[in-house]
């Protein structure tokens, strides 16, 4: 596989003192390198003609999916995202993140 994608984003502000430009609109993971940047030339990246296999069309039309969450799947998620309070992770604990002191192989 090929370690090196292609997005079209968005520039949302530059800092040439920074060194830095912010993206947005990609399909990567937040933190994500970005190896070159291009302008974006509607009449090359622009395919007015372009069509999509049957498939794919019907996947579009399709009402969306319900995604439920468990009640003990909400609370290990808000759990995850709350983070570790500084009193409530010992450096030398070994449990924390494992469920509550189960072993984890």
């Amino acid at each position: 596989p090929n370690p090196v994608g292609l997005s079209l984003a968005r520039i949302v502000r530059v800092n040439a003192a920074a060194g830095e430009v912010v993206l947005a609109g990609l399909d990567v993971v937040d933190g994500t390198p970005c190896l070159d940047l291009k302008p974006y030339l509607p009449t090359f990246e622009a395919i007015p003609s372009a069509v999509v296999p049957a498939w794919v069309q019907a996947s579009y039309e399709e009402p969306l999916m319900t995604v439920a969450w468990s009640t003990e799947a909400s609370a290990q998620l808000a759990m995850l995202l709350k983070g570790p309070a500084a009193d409530d992770c010992d450096a030398g604990d070994s449990s924390y993140g494992s469920g509550g002191g189960e072993a984890v192989e």
